[in-house]
């Protein structure tokens, strides 16, 4: 089966057709919500209190029903003293009113535990965002996105959809036009490799991708994530990818998901916005977690093993050339075999004889 990148380019590739197709498709909906659930929980994104202005409302409310219960206590007292000195009625009115305050109170505490605990709603960017599923697991899990497409017609599926979220139609190897720092982190799901191959003359991949990442690099706040799933066609499309994102500026490296697995095999490159050099997240179902340098080493140990099981390939379908000696050789020997009277061999067998006149 040939990939889909070599047959067009992404803008013509996912034509109105194959957009509908795409969206529709309940295996592919699976996968991309697992794929981006997985994205997500590689990006690590902090859980942090909300801000002051959310919590000062409930906080007056609570101290408006903490007064509220002191007066109460302090009329109560005041009362059960005229009931003592016997000028005062024993049913007391405030005992329902008291159960019902104390539920408020107990609610509004509830109420401001929740949002203590909530977990902060960020700004993410989304590359190659398509019909908008991985927006949607965005969406879901309380965070605000932008994506970018360069189908229209996969954008005009995103649109019909009413996902939550702007989306903009973009080449991204010519860069993102968004302010600095402006994002909390990005994902792209099944969109870098496309980075990794020309349609035109002029289009230079390494040249795209240094774009790509110089441009993303500026527009990511620092002590940030970036992460890509990716389906790379060899060990060069993964150190070129690495090697344009430590030029911008990035460090990490790289997650592979069940490494063992034929199906299960899963790509994340796995960016981190900051000088600092920070530990790669460690892959599941027992996958690698591989850093810069350890990157290079498995490119170079990915294209030993794929050129000694070439070799190995070759050499146990090798055949010898017809009336070539080695070909000779191999007939008589099987003749042998078979029990038929063969001459022995000599060092003439398989001679190439001069032509008659």
């Amino acid at each position: 089966m040939s990939r889909p990148e070599k047959e067009n380019p992404p803008e013509i590739y996912y034509n109105n057709e194959e957009a509908k197709k795409y969206a529709r498709n309940t295996r592919i909906i699976k996968i991309q919500t697992k794929m981006t659930e997985r994205s997500l929980q590689l990006l690590n994104i902090p859980e942090d209190p909300p801000e002051n202005i959310e919590l000062a409302p409930i906080l007056e409310k609570i101290e408006d029903k903490l007064s509220k219960i002191e007066t109460k206590n302090t009329t109560e007292n005041e009362s059960t003293e005229l009931e003592s000195e016997g000028s005062y009625d024993s049913d007391s009115p405030f005992e329902d009113e008291q159960n019902s305050e104390d539920e408020e109170l107990l609610a509004l505490e509830q109420e401001l535990e929740s949002l203590k605990n909530r977990r902060k709603s960020s700004f993410i960017l989304d590359l190659g965002c398509g019909s908008g599923l991985s927006g949607q697991v965005l969406t879901q899990n309380g965070h605000k996105w932008v994506g970018i497409d360069i189908s229209e017609s996969m954008l005009d599926i995103a649109v019909q959809r009413n996902t939550i979220g702007d989306k903009i139609l973009l080449d991204m190897g010519q860069g993102l036009p968004f302010r600095t720092g402006v994002f909390d982190g990005a994902i792209a799901i099944s969109s870098l490799q496309w980075l990794c191959y020309s349609n035109k003359k002029t289009e230079i991949p390494f040249k795209r991708l240094s774009t790509f990442f110089s441009s993303l690099y500026k527009c990511l706040s620092r002590d940030t994530r970036a992460i890509f799933q990716f389906y790379p066609e060899s060990p060069d499309q993964i150190e070129m990818i690495t090697t344009a994102a430590t030029k911008s500026g990035f460090t990490g490296g790289l997650v592979v998901d069940y490494p063992e697995s034929t199906r299960a095999k899963k790509f994340f490159l796995t960016l981190f916005s900051s000088t600092t050099i920070k530990q790669v997240p460690k892959g599941l179902g027992g996958g690698e977690n591989l850093s810069q340098k350890d990157v290079v080493q498995y490119v170079v140990e990915d294209k030993y093993n794929k050129k000694y099981q070439n070799n190995q390939r070759k050499k146990r379908n090798w055949k010898p050339r017809k009336k070539s000696r080695q070909w000779i050789l191999r007939k008589k020997e099987r003749q042998r075999k078979q029990g038929h009277k063969v001459r022995p061999d000599s060092k003439f067998t398989g001679r190439k004889r001069k032509d008659r006149w």
